[in-house]
């Protein structure tokens, strides 16, 4: 009889909307102004798609819409 391994999945892929993550501080400040992020800084969406983790999250810098960022640019919640 076969097994079947159970993969778990990278920590992002269990981010809802709603969720509060910190932005990695180095990445966060080397923004301009406008395009930083609060810390925490709530997730408005979360979508699969073509980037370095595969996931991205939607989320509002201090000014202008709404961008999509990698899950990269933020902290593990998992890791205290």
């Amino acid at each position: 009889m076969q097994t079947s391994a159970v993969y778990a999945q990278p920590w992002p892929y269990y981010i809802k909307p709603g969720q509060k993550l910190k932005p990695i501080a180095l990445w966060n400040q080397t923004e301009r102004w406008p395009n930083q992020l609060t810390s925490p800084t709530e997730i408005l969406d979360v979508i699969r798609t073509t980037c370095q983790t595969g996931i991205s999250f939607k989320v509002q810098p201090n000014e202008g819409p709404p961008q999509w960022l990698d899950a990269a640019w933020f902290e593990n919640p998992n890791i205290t």
